[in-house]
């Protein structure tokens, strides 16, 4: 998984996680869990994730402004359809991590869809 995927999918995860104003442990968890197994074996990958979400939770910690924009700026690089689809399947995760997604958090996905070029219906979102 290249770096700005890994990047692009946590602050998204986050955005999803941060809908409803706080990160609940469940979430921070369903968030984690789904980028271990898709960075699974590689080293590299796994330190960038460790790297990255420490750097993201710092940020929503200290300046949830200055997180948004960087979240916006991951995502506004250029993704191949399937790294779009691996990164709206994992907010979709964080959204439903309590079994029942919020109507913020169903919002904060078809906003992560719509900002990576894919249609929010094709994800019932």
């Amino acid at each position: 998984m290249r770096n700005e995927v890994i990047e692009a999918a946590i602050a998204s995860g986050l955005e999803v996680a941060f809908a409803d104003g706080v990160l609940q442990a469940h979430e921070q968890e369903r968030l984690l869990a789904r980028m271990r197994h898709e960075v699974d074996g590689n080293i590299v990958s796994q330190g960038a994730l460790t790297r990255v979400l420490g750097e993201y939770l710092e940020l929503y910690r200290t300046d949830r402004d200055a997180a948004h924009a960087r979240a916006e700026k991951a995502m506004a690089i250029s993704f191949e359809p399937e790294e779009a689809d691996q990164i709206i399947r994992l907010c979709i995760a964080v959204g439903y991590s309590k079994k029942v997604m919020s109507y913020v958090e169903r919002r904060a996905c078809r906003q992560v869809a719509e900002r990576l070029g894919m249609k929010p219906e094709d994800y019932d979102l």
